[in-house]
């Protein structure tokens, strides 16, 4: 790190490469709801249930990932992505 001296004001000048700066980056983590609605669209879930599974596996709790407002989105954002990608259940029959 290197201090200029700009007018009146320091200025701090860092000169670190990206590769050093994504060493340094904090690993943040979405919450249970974002990543069921990731999976919901990632057309890897095709039920609320495998949803809950997925995020168990990954360390997550599934207890917010409840009510009958939450299924329907996640059901809908599966069955979108499933027409998307042409996986959908009439594909597979």
């Amino acid at each position: 790190m290197q201090a200029k001296l700009r007018g009146r004001k320091m200025q701090l000048a860092f000169e670190e490469t990206d590769e050093q700066l994504r060493s340094r980056a904090v690993d943040v983590r979405v919450s249970q709801l974002e990543r069921a609605f990731q999976l919901a669209q990632s057309g890897r879930c095709t039920t609320v249930a495998d949803i809950k599974r997925k995020l168990r596996e990954e360390g997550y709790q599934d207890d917010q990932v409840e009510g009958p407002l939450l299924f329907g989105q996640l059901n809908s954002l599966m069955k979108k992505s499933a027409s998307q990608s042409g996986t959908g259940s009439a594909q597979r029959a």
